[in-house]
């Protein structure tokens, strides 16, 4: 038929020579049927080879034989045969080979619908059925029993080219099954150019150098050396990787830089989007050995959170199952580690953890996404690397949100405050159902406190700012691994300054700071108290904020005598709460009212305990000189000395009367006169319950009756 045999110059070529071939074997099996053609779906139980229809099948094999000698003569050429490519890759026997032709014919030609519709005759469908296909290429009933006898809903045909059709038509028998292709091998016979998976859950991703960049250089050197080891020997067992980590972490750019290095194709399997069925292993394990890609599973923790999940279990052990037999390698993404793993006696499955880099591996990936940026010279990246810890995609998100501020304020570089205002939006967490976020301003300048004091505050500050250094650079981190945070504990009269100084440390260090009411965080259930505070500590880890356990007595007071069970579980829960703070890598302040209610076991937990003390004189009258801003207009008849000098008041209290002084001067229009202090002053002593009189205000007495 073909003078000489060369290879197919198209692809058009290749299809009319496939459909060439079903248009005879449908003739071959038209005309070996009973004469009046009554009831062809009886097919091999009245097929009658005339010479006519053996001169058919003689054609038809002699054009099949062509078409494989042609396909052979192309092979070496540039043109590429999707469907011989799919045939070859699943090792499809001659017949599985035939139905596939029969389908594509009808994907191909809509001429051939009418004929299928004829010769499936009672089931009017447009697509052929398993039965009818048996009937076609078979000569008799020997060969048409061989065949089906090597059919089953597990071999290849129905399981990777027909998975949607097998599992609309559960309830037929195998034979009556309509052999409609599932649409994605259709897309990739017809339209390889233009193909994509359609099923939602996976896609597949050709990674490249560009879009991997990671911070695990040594795990993927691990990697490597597997690979270079194991594989380089026939494995016994195909192996899983479990990579589990904090969202951002880099997962995906280590597999995605790995396998560019073999460049190897990924098939991206998302947990989310499965309806965990079988039908979605067989869809995935077809799609990967078609690509030959790698499989990688994120969002894998979906699959073994609930291993009570009957469902979902089940669903695994198939996944799994599927895995063992065609995946030498592949990979699962996670957040969370792995616990109870099945177990396959062909699979193994080796966990790797990506912790979030150190300080110093922070600062590096800071200063190397910032290169290309125009970052204002007062910017301390140091100061960021140590306050967020961050994940190399949260530190590049912080950036792109400070860039478009940067654009939208019209502003030459990226300033310290939009970088932190830009970190703080890549936080994700619930402290607020919990805690009081206290917005801060204050500064070094509005605390007023003794030298020694103010230095051990200064110092608690020195221990966050250099903490990459002694801990990362120095080699701390590998000698001290628990209480590596900062626990401060302020003691002082009320009014004292604590909870200003709390304020300042976190202005001073840019730091979030969440004031923690402990008489709303106690409970008088047992163990409430307990999953109240871990709740409080963990959403905190997730931003570094400060915590502020304002007036701690509630829980911290002396227990020696253990008079019943409420005291003896007291003492757990403030136990509970030291453990907390110990283990909590960021910063805990709480506050006390008195030093001596707290037991001398709890303070030696604290890495600074500060004593706020009453102020004296001198310090009164310098919380009286800069408790008024400068905007606030003052009567030169103001006598700060004399405040100072005369009222023993506490930083508080002092901060009272200056406020209600200045509503009163407001409300009448005027500077703050000394008589809005004294009449303020007298307010505040009264709250004491303490009678107030015009002598207690000496030569100033006459202002308060006037």
């Amino acid at each position: 038929m073909y003078s000489a045999l060369k290879a197919y110059e198209s692809l058009e070529q290749y299809y009319r020579d496939l459909l060439k071939y079903v248009d005879i074997k449908l003739s071959e099996y038209y005309e070996a049927t009973i004469e009046d053609h009554a009831s062809p779906s009886l097919g091999w139980q009245l097929k009658q080879y005339t010479a006519s229809a053996n001169a058919r099948s003689v054609e038809a094999q002699a054009h099949l034989d062509q078409m494989e000698k042609r396909v052979a003569e192309t092979l070496p050429t540039a043109l590429f045969i999707p469907l011989e490519h799919l045939l070859e890759t699943f090792k499809l026997t001659k017949f599985e080979t035939f139905c596939i032709y029969l389908s594509v014919a009808v994907e191909l030609d809509p001429s051939f619908e009418k004929n299928i519709r004829f010769f499936n005759e009672t089931l009017n469908s447009a697509y052929p059925t398993l039965g009818l296909a048996l009937k076609i290429y078979c000569k008799n009933s020997t060969e048409f029993l061989k065949e089906r006898m090597h059919l089953n809903r597990q071999c290849n045909l129905f399981k990777f080219f027909l998975i949607n059709s097998l599992s609309s038509h559960e309830a037929l028998p195998l034979v009556s099954v309509p052999m409609k292709l599932d649409m994605s091998i259709v897309d990739f016979i017809i339209n390889f150019n233009q193909y994509q998976i359609s099923d939602a859950f996976m896609s597949i991703i050709m990674p490249n150098s560009k879009d991997s960049e990671h911070q695990f250089d040594q795990i993927e050197q691990n990697l490597h050396e597997f690979v270079k080891i194991n594989f380089s020997e026939a494995l016994n067992k195909n192996v899983m990787f479990y990579l589990h980590g904090p969202l951002g972490i880099g997962k995906h750019e280590l597999i995605y830089h790995f396998c560019n290095q073999y460049d190897q194709t990924i098939l991206c399997i998302d947990c989310k989007k499965l309806n965990q069925n079988s039908a979605e292993v067989q869809q995935f394990t077809r799609e990967a050995i078609l690509h030959r890609a790698t499989v990688v599973f994120e969002n894998f923790e979906i699959l073994i959170d609930s291993p009570t999940d009957k469902k979902t279990s089940l669903f695994l052990e198939t996944l799994l199952e599927s895995l063992s037999k065609f995946a030498k390698m592949s990979f699962a993404l996670s957040n969370v580690p792995w616990y109870n793993q099945v177990e396959f006696n062909q699979f193994s499955i080796i966990e790797i953890e990506l912790e979030i880099p150190n300080a110093l591996e922070r600062l590096s990936v800071w200063a190397d996404k910032g290169k290309t940026l125009k970052i204002d010279a007062q910017v301390d990246l140091t100061e960021l690397s140590n306050k967020f810890k961050f994940t190399p995609k949260q530190i590049t998100k912080a950036y792109q949100d400070a860039s478009n501020e940067m654009l939208w304020k019209h502003v030459d570089a990226i300033d310290s405050k939009m970088l932190h205002k830009a970190s703080y939006n890549q936080l994700s967490h619930n402290l607020k159902d919990k805690a009081q976020l206290i917005i801060s301003h204050y500064g070094w300048q509005d605390i007023v406190l003794p030298t020694e004091q103010f230095d051990l505050l200064k110092e608690a500050c020195d221990h966050v700012r250099y903490q990459h250094i002694v801990f990362n650079k120095w080699g701390f981190n590998a000698k001290i691994t628990y209480g590596t945070g900062l626990g401060l504990l302020f003691t002082g009269p009320p009014g004292t300054g604590k909870t200003l100084a709390a304020q300042v440390i976190a202005n001073e260090l840019n730091l979030e700071i969440y004031r923690v009411d402990l008489s709303q965080i106690i409970s008088k259930y047992i163990g409430e108290t307990e999953k109240n505070l871990k709740m409080i500590f963990d959403e905190a880890a997730q931003s570094g904020a400060i915590l502020l356990f304002d007036e701690g007595d509630a829980l911290f007071s002396k227990r020696t005598d253990v008079s019943d069970s409420h005291d003896k579980y007291a003492n757990v829960e403030t136990s509970y709460l030291l453990q907390k703070i110990e283990a909590y890598e960021g910063i805990s302040i709480v506050t006390t009212n008195l030093l001596g209610n707290i037991d001398d076991a709890f303070i030696r937990r604290f890495s600074f305990v500060v004593h706020f003390p009453f102020p004296t004189a001198e310090y009164r009258r310098q919380i009286w000189r800069s408790i008024f801003p400068v905007e606030t207009p003052l009567s030169e008849t103001i006598d700060l000395d004399y405040l100072a000098n005369n009222f023993e008041f506490s930083g508080g209290n002092i901060k009272n009367i200056a406020l209600n002084a200045s509503f009163k001067a407001a409300s009448k229009d005027r500077p703050v006169s000394m008589k809005d202090l004294l009449l303020s002053v007298a307010s505040e002593i009264s709250k004491t319950g303490k009678v107030v009189l015009a002598s207690d205000f000496g030569e100033y007495a006459y202002l308060l009756t006037t």
